[in-house]
């Protein structure tokens, strides 16, 4: 992927990461969702061309079409992989030293 367009995305789309106060979480949020629609537009755009089975008879076609399914095959295994490890039951303590989940 070319650098410049993540750091373009970046750019226009801001920081996403949690910062522990509010005012700076709600835009960061705002941030979030944005990247959120646009992942799941690009995420679909993908999987149209993966679901165009019908043109496999053609070379060129069916490089674009395995690619798009092992791109998607291979999201799949990531965020299944990365979702597994999540710790729900951690404790998060407050910086007054109360516990929450």
């Amino acid at each position: 992927m070319k650098r410049d367009t993540f750091e373009l995305i970046q750019a226009l789309e801001g920081s996403i990461e949690p910062y522990a106060e509010t005012h700076v979480d709600e835009k960061h949020l705002a941030n979030l969702k944005e990247w959120c629609e646009l992942h799941e537009r690009i995420t679909d755009e993908i999987a149209k061309v993966a679901n165009t089975g019908n043109l496999r008879c053609y070379y060129s076609a069916r490089e674009i079409i395995d690619y798009a399914r092992e791109h998607l095959r291979n999201i799949d295994q990531y965020l299944g992989d990365y979702i597994n490890n999540w710790n729900y039951d951690e404790l998060v303590e407050e910086p007054d030293g109360e516990n929450y989940f």
